[in-house]
């Protein structure tokens, strides 16, 4: 994994921590996930591409159906779900 400069404070990060702190906002915004979790699941799908990308497929059809469901509770806990 290439090491790239942060500018803003000279310690070096590297690349694919760089990808993975600008994915997780992409996380955050498309499927409501926080800070912590969009973070946990993005080094997840970075470890299965590495080692087992077969697996990765599988992991990512949990993980929507999972959000799916959350977002679904978190609805009908808001009285938003069609009745």
């Amino acid at each position: 994994m290439r090491i790239m400069n942060d500018n803003r404070n000279g310690s070096a990060v590297s690349e694919g921590d760089r990808l993975i702190a600008m994915a997780t906002g992409v996380l955050m915004a498309w499927l409501g996930m926080n800070a912590p979790r969009a973070e946990k699941c993005l080094r997840r799908i970075a470890a299965l591409m590495e080692t087992r990308p077969a697996d990765l497929a599988l992991y990512l059809v949990d993980l929507a159906e999972k959000e799916a469901a959350a977002v679904g509770r978190d609805r009908a806990d808001s009285g938003d779900a069609e009745r």
